[in-house]
């Protein structure tokens, strides 16, 4: 009876939890849209300054997840990297990182609660509800860290798909005589709408160059934020232009040529990857089915004949 009773409180406290998370998620406008679409204010406070300062936000107060999240913060080590990993997922707002610790606060208690009360409901022993409620703990504290993992992988995918048409209006202001910072920021207004994240990191470099830091920083910046081979090639070339007096017009055109025969050989690459990568869904699903197909209505008379032999 007891087990029973601490079951079903188990579960409730577990499906209290995860509803209120999904309510707040859905219903918080604000908490929203720091977590996908992020606020493109260009604050860059550290994991520290963000620990330290006790201010809210301005508009109608702190959402409760970075209200949890502060509460979490005091036990969770004081990482800048966790600031630019979130940075990196497109997570850039000033209360990302609290935010990520209420996240992973509320997550890691109600997986806690569900899984054991997943337990007492199977009837497990003692040790196996450890093993069980440590599962959950695991799975709480993990699923956060995923989650910005696969949204870091996507965002530099997209990153690298929109380059061709950024580099391009690039090429094209510098050509007609705009000035780089002038060219950055009218490429980022005119990609806003289809490509928004590299819209938004140029005009996270063009707000640098206007607070007063110097562009070849700012662009060193841009690396770090993206992790994108391809932006680091073009920096580099621009830094060594800037460096050395040389056109960044024909530099850029240089560069496009070299993106152009490194994306045609990756699609060839991935081209000739496909016959390979085709075999596992073939060899268990459609197989087996054509076997089926195939095999089927002959086995069905082989064991007809069988049995009328027997009889």
């Amino acid at each position: 009876m007891t087990g029973s009773l601490l079951a079903t409180a188990l579960v409730f406290l577990a499906t209290a939890g995860l509803a209120f998370a999904a309510l707040l998620w859905v219903r918080d406008r604000r908490l929203r849209r720091s977590l996908v679409r992020g606020l493109r204010s260009g604050q860059t406070a550290t994991w520290s300054g963000v620990m330290a300062s006790g201010s809210r936000p301005q508009g109608a107060g702190e959402p409760l997840l970075v209200r949890f999240g502060r509460i979490a913060a005091k036990w969770m080590p004081q990482d800048d990297r966790l600031r630019l990993r979130l940075i990196r997922a497109g997570w850039d707002s000033r209360t990302a990182p609290m935010t990520f610790a209420g996240v992973r606060f509320w997550l890691t208690i109600s997986c806690t609660a569900l899984s054991m009360a997943t337990a007492y409901a199977m009837n497990r022993p003692g040790q196996q509800l450890l093993l069980w409620a440590f599962v959950g703990v695991m799975a709480g504290w993990m699923l956060p860290e995923v989650a910005v993992q696969r949204r870091t992988r996507l965002r530099k995918k997209r990153i690298r798909k929109s380059l061709p048409d950024a580099r391009d209006l690039l090429v094209v202001c510098v050509e007609a005589g705009v000035s780089l910072d002038a060219a950055i920021l009218r490429v980022s207004d005119e990609l806003g709408n289809t490509h928004p994240d590299i819209a938004h990191e140029l005009k996270m470099v063009n707000h640098r160059v206007n607070a007063g830091m110097p562009r070849v920083e700012a662009l060193r910046e841009l690396i770090e934020r993206t992790m994108v081979d391809d932006i680091r090639s073009i920096v580099s070339m621009l830094i060594q232009s800037e460096k050395l007096g040389v056109s960044i017009g024909r530099v850029l055109r240089v560069e496009a040529g070299a993106l152009r025969t490194k994306r045609r050989q990756e699609a060839e690459q991935n081209a000739r990857k496909a016959p390979i990568k085709m075999l596992i869904p073939l060899i268990l699903f459609v197989l087996p089915a054509l076997m089926t197909v195939i095999l089927g209505p002959a086995g069905i008379h082989l064991l007809r004949v069988l049995r009328t032999t027997a009889q």
